[in-house]
C-alpha cells in the first residue's frame, strides 16, 4: 500500500507546472489560472481558484468534464463552470507546451487541428496519478506492473499469491477510504486465507465543486447494460421546496433500482449537499434497504 503521486504530461515545459499537492506552497494567489485535466481533482481545483478570484481555463482531451461521472452531472458542472467565467476546453487534440515568458507561461494547445495559446501565472497538471512502484524492485519479486498500476484479483493477490496490493498500488479506486478498506481485507486475507472481498460498488465518490457532486453504485448506462428493465427515476432540485426557499435550485438527484426487487443499485447527484445526499443513500444500500 504504497500510495501515488501525481503525473505530469510528457511535453516541452512541464517542470513550469504545478501540480496538485504543491498548491498549497503558492506564495500568493495567481491571477491567470490554466488547469490542465477536468477530472475530480481538477474540477475542485478550478472551483477553488475561480472562487478566490482568479481567471480560469481548463483544459481536457476527454469530451467532457468529470469523465467518471454521470453525464447530466458533467453537463450540470460544466454549465456552472462557464456561467462563473471559466473559459471550459474539453475535447481538445493535445497540449503541446509550456513556454516560460517575461514572468508568465504560455501554454500551448492543439484543439480541431488548430493551436490555440493562453498566458497564464500558474499552470496546474491535474492529469493523473501513478502508483509509486518504480524502485520497489518488483520485477525482482515477479510482480507484474502495467500502466503504473499492479494488478490484484478480487482478493488483492497479485501474480505472485503471497504478495497482495491496495489502495493506490492497484490502481482501481484512488481514494482513501478506498484504500483502508481494502487494506483490511487484504490484511485478512494474508493471514486467514483468501476469503475476504470488498463491494467496490458501495464506494461513493464526488467533488467539493460549486455546486457538488456524488455518485455511488451503477450508472444508468451500466444498470440497463444488465438489465433494461430496471427503473431510473429523476427529481430536480428546483421542484423541492427546501432548494426553492434556500435558492439552491440547481441541480438533481438520480436513483436506478431494480423492477422486481426494488433494490437502489445506483445514485448520482448534483447540487447543493449532493456529497451528503450520497452518503445518505449509500448508507441505505449497504442496509439493503428497498425503494419504498
Amino acid at each position: 500500500c504504497v500510495g501515488g503521486h501525481s503525473r505530469r504530461l510528457p511535453i516541452p515545459g512541464a517542470e513550469l507546472a504545478t501540480v496538485p499537492e504543491d498548491v498549497l506552497s503558492l506564495t500568493e494567489l495567481p491571477r491567470r489560472v490554466a488547469v490542465i485535466g477536468a477530472g475530480n481533482t481538477g474540477a475542485q481545483l478550478v472551483t477553488v481558484f475561480r472562487s478566490f478570484g482568479s481567471e480560469v481555463t481548463l483544459l481536457d482531451v476527454a469530451p467532457r468534464v468529470l469523465m467518471a461521472s454521470d453525464a447530466r452531472i458533467s453537463k450540470v458542472i460544466a454549465e456552472s463552470f462557464v456561467a462563473h467565467g471559466v473559459a471550459v476546453h474539453t475535447g481538445i487534440d493535445t497540449v503541446e507546451r509550456l513556454d516560460e515568458l517575461d514572468g508568465a507561461i504560455r501554454l500551448t494547445w492543439r484543439e480541431s487541428d488548430d493551436a490555440h495559446t493562453v498566458d497564464v501565472d500558474v499552470v496546474i497538471m491535474a492529469t493523473g496519478w501513478p502508483a509509486d512502484v518504480e524502485d520497489l524492485g518488483l520485477d525482482r519479486a515477479g510482480v507484474e506492473v502495467e500502466r503504473s498500476a499492479i494488478p490484484v484479483d478480487r482478493y488483492f493477490r497479485t501474480i505472485v499469491p503471497h504478495i497482495l496490493a491496495v489502495g493506490d498500488a492497484n490502481g482501481r479506486d484512488m481514494l482513501v477510504q478506498a484504500a483502508q478498506f481494502e487494506g483490511e481485507a487484504a490484511a485478512e486475507n494474508a493471514v486467514l486465507g483468501a476469503n475476504r472481498r470488498t463491494p467496490h460498488h458501495l464506494l461513493p465518490a464526488g467533488g467539493f465543486t460549486d455546486p457538488d457532486y456524488a455518485g455511488v453504485g451503477l450508472t444508468e448506462e451500466q444498470a440497463r447494460d444488465r438489465d433494461p428493465s430496471c427503473v431510473v427515476a429523476t427529481v430536480r432540485f428546483a421542484d423541492l421546496d427546501r432548494a426553492v426557499i434556500d435558492d439552491r435550485e440547481t441541480g438533481f438527484l438520480t436513483l436506478i433500482a431494480d423492477r422486481r426487487r426494488e433494490l437502489v443499485l445506483g445514485a448520482h447527484a448534483v447540487g447543493e449537499n449532493a456529497v451528503e445526499v450520497i452518503q445518505s443513500v449509500t448508507t441505505a444500500m449497504a442496509a439493503g434497504i428497498d425503494v419504498a
